[in-house]
C-alpha cells in the first residue's frame, strides 16, 4: 500500500507537467494577439487555418516556432 501511495505521489506531478507543455490548448490572447499573429504571417496556410480554428495551442507548439524562427534570423 505504501508503495502505491509513493508511486501516486511520483507520478501525478510529472504527468500534470506532461499535460500542461503538450496537451493542454492555451488561448491565443494566453501569447497575444499581436505575437501570434506576428508569428502567423510567416507561417503555412495550414498551419493558421489549424491554430485559428482551434483558438489556441499547446506551449509546445508555441515554443517550436519561436525557436524555428528565433534560427531564421
Amino acid at each position: 500500500m505504501e508503495i502505491l501511495i509513493a508511486l501516486i505521489i511520483t507520478v501525478a506531478p510529472v504527468a500534470y507537467l506532461v499535460w500542461d507543455r503538450h496537451f493542454r490548448v492555451f488561448p491565443l490572447s494566453y501569447y497575444g494577439i499581436e505575437n501570434v499573429q506576428r508569428v502567423a504571417k510567416w507561417e503555412s496556410e495550414e498551419w493558421r487555418e489549424r491554430i485559428y480554428a482551434r483558438g489556441g495551442m499547446s506551449r509546445s507548439e508555441w515554443q517550436t516556432i519561436i525557436t524555428c524562427q528565433a534560427e531564421a534570423f
